[in-house]
Formats: C-alpha cells, sequence, structure tokens
C-alpha cells in the first residue's frame, strides 16, 4: 500500500501526540511518561505538627500507574507500595520522623500520601 503524502503526514502527527501523551504546558500532566515535578509543593508550615518528614518542602511526581513520589533535596522518594515496589525510588523511611509519643514509631503519612493524591489522582 502506498502512503499519500498527506496520508503519512497524518499518520505521523498521530504518532506524535500518541508519543508525547497530549500532554500541555501547564505542568501537571500525568500521563506517566516522565517523572517531572508538578504543582504541589508542601511545607512543614502549612501542616503544623503533623508533618511526617524531616524535610520542609517537598515536590509531587506523578510517574504513572498509581506510583506516588516526593521529590526532595534532590532525592526521589516512595510514598506508596508501588512506586517502592520499582527499586527507582529512595525508602522514604529515610526522611520519615519519629513519633515522639509512641518511641520506635513513625508520624503518620497521611498529610503526604493525600497531597500526592490530590495531584497524581
Amino acid at each position: 500500500m502506498k502512503l499519500t503524502r498527506p496520508l503519512a503526514l497524518a499518520a505521523a502527527a498521530a504518532i506524535l501526540l500518541a508519543v508525547t501523551g497530549c500532554s500541555s504546558d501547564s505542568g501537571t500532566s500525568n500521563d506517566g511518561l516522565a517523572d517531572q515535578p508538578i504543582d504541589g509543593v508542601s511545607y512543614a508550615a502549612d501542616h503544623g505538627e503533623t508533618w511526617p518528614l524531616t524535610v520542609d518542602k517537598v515536590s509531587v511526581l506523578c510517574p504513572g500507574n498509581n506510583q506516588l513520589v516526593i521529590a526532595a533535596g534532590g532525592q526521589s522518594y516512595a510514598v506508596n507500595g508501588l512506586a517502592k515496589q520499582t527499586g527507582e525510588y529512595d525508602d522514604i523511611f529515610d526522611i520519615w520522623k519519629d513519633d515522639p509519643d509512641n518511641p520506635g514509631a513513625k508520624l503518620d503519612l497521611t498529610p503526604v500520601q493525600e497531597l500526592a493524591e490530590s495531584i497524581c489522582g
């Protein structure tokens, strides 16, 4: 089958759109094609004593496949098991605060999980 020039251009455009995931420039795409920081910076001050991390600020990454990941200090940390099982991210345990009221326990990660879920969907 011989392709005409318009048909070939249309096919190329369709492939390009499929590869890029039709992402916009808004920085909020969750197409899963790359780990790109998106809107969703959170500060410890926003959550007070309930902020469970030793870092004051994080960026949320949405690599796709329901993985929840945050970035802080040049490192990327798995927030959920789906991200952790890939082996691509550092363990959030490294920046997870101890619970001062329960020796040996950590603070509740719910604020971080809710932040990531609200952004990544």
